[in-house]
């Protein structure tokens, strides 16, 4: 019995060996730059500015070993098409936690249960679809502005921390149009679900040496994550949860994701489907996942960038009130509209470009393939630093520059040669960008037309160490002001008056009648509004009718071309 035990226990030893050993010498064989990982110091690591780092120093593909497994790095624009587009079916796979069927989404789904979860999604947020969810999208987002008037009044110098009132915006965005509920975060901004999704992510973050060696053994065997909840397992759970109960309440159809999922569960009992029931519902999970923290953190970064970029933010102002006038947004907005928004468009794709919300892609090979000189074994992980690229000079001219100009007269994320992937690309593509992008826009604009954004000392954007699941972490803080004449004008239009005391002001913000009253009858408005003060102390700016002239005719000749060039001599 002994030597029986012995000769098993040899037999497995041999094969795990054999197991953890398939890959040695296989990244050293690619010629391509190989570097040592250091596990002590990977809860201080920045992604972003880590792989940023190795592009510079390495070029376009470099490698390492994580554990026993290899990692290769792509940067090249043209490999990357051949792994995400040509070459899909051989990197179908994003890298694998073992986190079983129930919690699995399509953003974590492998091989043919992916093909099944994507023909489920992606009719939800088709265009069709997304435009009867306008309505409860301008909702929330006025319930939203609201609150940023009140933390407003509420707070010093006009100061906001807009993070917890974005992430409540899209969970309740998400809430209504997808589940049919009302999220009232903001009247609950503790509620179970809020405190969940945080989580989600904030669980799944190093934070200490301890925590990185214990990640370190724990992805490279795998099934110890069943018995260790090290990636906030029971917060995926709690969505499960949550998306199959409202599932099974469904009294009345709204034909949104959730009835989708009863039909496709309701299917799945009369005959077999693709789809088991878990796996059904499991797709809440990553409904909420996409929408509750890159949504959120692309509208906290945009916002940061029209703070501290006036003259971008001026321009997306005017180009707004072009395309809506005196229209009441809650009315007027519709999806034609939102796609006439061309310069939006190319500041979103900008932000998105200077701050992905995920800054790592990855892709797992799933079986034996060759591009070009490279062989790419089967169980090799394909990291995609999305950062990096986009930082990356030879891609993006002045690439911490925020330049909009770089995407204008695009209707749609540039796709075509994978230097642009803060949607991924192939078949992986975002399923729910329309969805996201109407949320954005939507909430831009209403903001844009209720506040000016200033910047202020208490803001901050940073991307914190440690991040495992590779998303940009900020923190902001904006001192906005309402504008009494914006507000007027969009409730009045563009002609408005009062009183002030006995005297009438009417106010005006129409381009034509601008053009009479300050050029074409010039003469009927020539003054200023008058202050009484002694002549002596009336300058060129504050003088009146024939004084007016007299100063003027005076002073403009000094300062004419030909006046500068005598006063330089």
């Amino acid at each position: 019995m002994s030597s029986f035990i012995i000769e098993a226990t040899v037999v497995i030893l041999l094969l795990l060996y054999r197991h953890l050993n398939k890959f040695w010498g296989y990244l050293e064989a690619l010629s391509v730059p190989m570097i040592q990982e250091n596990i002590f110091s990977v809860h201080k690591l920045v992604f972003p500015k880590f792989d940023q780092a190795c592009l510079k120093k390495y070029g376009k593909i470099w490698t390492k070993y994580e554990g026993f497994v290899p990692h290769i790095f792509v940067a090249d624009p043209d490999l990357l098409k051949e792994i995400m587009i040509k070459n899909f079916d051989c990197f179908m796979d994003r890298q694998h936690f073992p986190i079983g069927e129930k919690l699995c989404s399509l953003i974590t789904s492998r091989s043919d249960a992916w093909h099944a979860m994507r023909k489920l999604i992606s009719p939800l947020f088709t265009t069709a679809k997304v435009k009867p969810m306008l309505g409860s999208l301008t909702a929330v987002t006025d319930e939203f502005i609201e609150n940023v008037e009140k933390k407003r009044k509420q707070g010093q110098d006009d100061t906001v921390d807009f993070k917890p009132l974005l992430q409540y915006l899209s969970l309740d965005a998400v809430a209504s149009c997808a589940f049919g509920i009302e999220g009232n975060s903001f009247q609950k901004p503790e509620s179970d679900l809020y405190k969940r999704c945080c989580r989600l992510f904030s669980d799944f973050r190093l934070r200490s040496f301890g925590e990185s060696i214990a990640f370190y053994i724990c992805s490279r065997i795998p099934i110890l994550l069943k018995i260790v909840d090290f990636i906030g397992m029971s917060n995926f759970e709690y969505l499960f949860n949550f998306t199959k109960n409202i599932g099974y309440n469904r009294q009345k159809t709204r034909g949104d994701f959730i009835d989708k999922l009863n039909e496709t569960q309701l299917k799945n009992l009369e005959c077999k489907g693709e789809l088991n029931e878990n796996q059904i519902y499991a797709q809440g999970i990553g409904i909420i996942q996409a929408a509750f923290e890159t949504t959120s953190n692309t509208m906290g970064t945009l916002l940061h960038m029209l703070a501290k970029h006036p003259e971008v933010q001026s321009k997306l102002f005017e180009e707004i009130q072009d395309v809506f006038g005196d229209e009441n947004v809650d009315e007027a907005v519709t999806m034609d509209k939102l796609t006439q928004l061309t310069y939006m468009n190319a500041v979103i794709f900008e932000n998105l470009r200077i701050n992905p919300p995920v800054c790592r892609l990855d892709r797992t090979c799933i079986k034996d393939c060759k591009i070009g000189d490279i062989q790419f074994k089967k169980g090799t992980i394909i990291q995609i630093p999305v950062y990096a690229i986009h930082h990356h000079e030879e891609f993006y001219p002045e690439p911490e520059l925020f330049n909009p100009d770089r995407f204008l007269g695009l209707s749609a994320p540039p796709r075509g040669d994978l230097t642009y992937l803060s949607f991924g690309a192939g078949p992986r593509y975002c399923a729910g960008i329309k969805f996201a992008m109407a949320e954005i826009k939507i909430t831009l604009l209403k903001v844009l037309r209720t506040f000016i954004l200033k910047d202020s000392s208490k803001t901050k954007l940073e991307i914190l160490g440690g991040d495992l699941v590779r998303e940009t972490t900020y923190g902001l803080h904006r001192v906005v002001f309402p504008t009494f004449d914006v507000a007027c004008m969009h409730k009045y239009g563009r002609v408005w008056g009062k009183y002030e005391g006995v005297t009438p002001h009417v106010f005006i913000v129409e381009p034509e009648l601008l053009k009479d009253v300050l050029v074409k009858r010039f003469e009927s408005f020539v003054e200023r509004q008058y202050f009484p003060m002694e002549d002596k102390h009336r300058s060129l700016v504050d003088a009146r009718s024939d004084a007016w002239k007299t100063m003027r005719k005076a002073l403009t000749a000094p300062f004419s071309p030909l006046g500068s060039s005598r006063t330089c001599s």
